[in-house]
């Protein structure tokens, strides 16, 4: 009958799964069964409890094969969903159309202008006015064309860096949304894990009281530190679907809702490679390599590169605009005329004429343009002046908190985690034992507890740490 305390599923699995340590521990169950005694009976079933419940732990965990599994997805994979269907990225993407349009308005030349005057009535016949057609054409002196053709075409590039340096910053948003969704997903499979052990705790707390081998404050006890743990539950389950909905918005919504990821990084401890973070065993390259990557490729800092090409393209422009444009004129004129009392009664003339004018910059000399143009020259050289200082800092200090972070992990990973599970082990074998009390037990799980919370923090601060370097070198950082 305990053991159907355990699990509300089938109890067969486990006892198969359980055979092992009872047989390893049937001395010392054997002394505690001993039916000369009363509590100590209690006390040797506490402790086969404790026991198995890693056990039941596994066949409470074991999924349902009529549960369909839901559709997992790699980092590589959220990237590239992103890359296509991100709605940002969709609508800057427009903006290259837009630019490419530009670039075919800069290419048009001025249209000519055709015109011509009529002359009827007396006017006409009396004294013979001059019919006229022509056409008249603007044109443009300085290179003001080919000058306003580089400028969109400079813009067109500008606009296309623009949308790199979005798409690199959607990058590293999904990536570390992702990171985010696993260590959330983490978070909850140890709470899990923990309401697994308190439950089993409250089942033995329950058995002792009973048996009158301790007081009811101990089943009081264990029943608020379980009832605490759902508190926490409930606050990672939202956490767990905010970070879930997160990363399905920035992948355009194109996965399954309750899509799920398919790398942990390190929070199984395991050596294989992921693609979240490198090994801990994996050299990094040295935070000068990083700022020379960073200054090659960061999109950013190219996009404020490509803004100065283009501002002095601007200004080249506006300083051909203070050239004058000439209008050219040219056409046919013809008099028909009947005059009676002229020397002609009637008579027909014709002939060509040519004009020009020049178009004087005097009101508007293109002044305010100018100085608009200069000053976006120098904001331009100040912005990456200052990126370059901020591209240091960021390596600086995403290197830092890198290796601070996988310096803890391998601190935790050697030594504290080992050593944690060795105090909780102790610390319910004492209390099985009934040399001490379930407050004990309870202050050894809440140190284990905090001990790993901390340890998977270390985690998320290296995963976080590692996308915040591979933003800050502009991109993947090349491992050797």
């Amino acid at each position: 009958m305990p053991l159907l305390l355990l699990s509300s599923r089938p109890w067969t699995p486990v006892v198969t799964l359980a055979s092992g340590s009872i047989r390893a521990y049937w001395p010392l169950l054997n002394r505690y069964f001993n039916p000369r005694r009363f509590k100590l009976p209690v006390i040797g079933l506490s402790f086969f409890l404790l026991l198995v419940s890693p056990c039941a732990v596994l066949a409470q965990e074991t999924p349902s094969s009529n549960t369909p599994s839901p559709v997992q997805i790699s980092l590589s994979d959220a990237l590239e969903l992103a890359e296509d269907y991100n709605p940002d990225l969709l609508a800057a993407r427009k903006r290259h159309d837009i630019s490419l349009a530009d670039v075919g308005i800069a290419r048009q030349e001025p249209n000519p202008e055709i015109s011509g005057t009529y002359t009827f009535g007396n006017i006409a016949r009396q004294l013979g006015q001059s019919q006229l057609i022509g056409i008249t054409q603007l044109i443009e002196t300085a290179g003001k064309h080919p000058k306003r053709v580089e400028v969109a075409q400079a813009e067109l590039e500008l606009t296309d860096k623009e949308i790199n340096t979005l798409r690199w910053e959607i990058r590293a948003r999904v990536r570390q949304a992702y990171a985010q969704l696993a260590a959330s997903k983490e978070n909850l499979r140890v709470l899990h894990t923990q309401s697994e052990l308190l439950d089993r705790l409250v089942d033995i707390a329950a058995i002792r009281v009973r048996a009158g081998a301790a007081p009811e404050s101990e089943l009081l006890l264990a029943k608020l530190t379980r009832s605490q743990l759902e508190t926490q539950m409930n606050e990672a389950k939202g956490r767990l679907r905010q970070d879930r909905r997160t990363l399905f918005t920035l992948l355009g919504e194109q996965v399954d809702p309750n899509f799920d990821i398919s790398d942990n990084g390190l929070f199984y401890g395991n050596a294989q490679q992921t693609e979240l973070v490198p090994l801990l065993t994996t050299t990094i390259p040295s935070q000068a390599e990083l700022e020379l990557q960073a200054r090659e490729v960061r999109p950013d800092l190219k996009a404020l590169v490509q803004r100065t090409v283009v501002s002095q393209k601007e200004l080249r422009a506006l300083r051909a605009e203070k050239v004058p444009d000439i209008e050219l004129t040219g056409g046919f004129t013809f008099v028909n005329a009947i005059t009676p009392d002229g020397p002609f009664e009637k008579g027909f003339f014709s002939g060509g004429y040519l004009a020009s004018a020049l178009v004087l910059p005097i009101r508007h000399n293109q002044g305010a343009q100018i100085q608009r143009a200069k000053a976006m020259l120098s904001k331009t050289a100040l912005e990456i002046e200052a990126t370059e200082k901020q591209i240091r800092l960021d390596i600086d200090n995403a290197y830092t908190a890198c290796m601070t972070a996988r310096e803890n992990i391998q601190l935790y990973q050697s030594k504290l985690l080992p050593e944690s599970k060795d105090v909780l082990s102790l610390a319910q074998k004492s209390y099985a034992a009934g040399k001490s009390g379930l407050v004990s037990v309870i202050l050894a799980q809440q140190t284990v507890q905090k001990i790993f919370y901390d340890y998977l923090e270390s985690i998320v601060a290296y995963q976080n740490a590692w996308g915040d370097l591979e933003k800050a070198a502009g991109g993947k950082v090349t491992l050797p």
